[in-house]
């Protein structure tokens, strides 16, 4: 939603972070962001192509939860026979 906000803002006075908790006032100069890539490589990119970029981050995310949960399920399965098994020993 913040994207939204900067189309058509160009020349709008924005808070921009420095950091956790930090803000400074700036003014927008452009659409245009800058945007980490991965491994400290910033490129030029417009709020349509962020917005691409963040969709497929989470969509990365959620298929990592998704596997996530599904290993754990089967580390509980497991767990559970371990402990039917030394419970049936006793």
């Amino acid at each position: 939603m913040g994207l939204e906000e900067i189309e058509g803002s160009v020349g709008k006075e924005i808070r921009a972070s420095l950091g956790r908790g930090i803000f400074v006032k700036a003014k927008l100069l452009s659409e245009d962001l800058i945007v980490d890539v991965g491994s400290k490589n910033l490129v030029k990119k417009s709020i349509l192509e962020t917005k691409k970029i963040i969709k497929d981050q989470t969509e990365k995310l959620h298929e990592v939860k998704k596997e996530l949960e599904e290993r754990i399920e089967e580390i509980n399965n497991s767990l559970t026979e371990v402990i039917n098994e030394v419970q049936g020993e006793n």
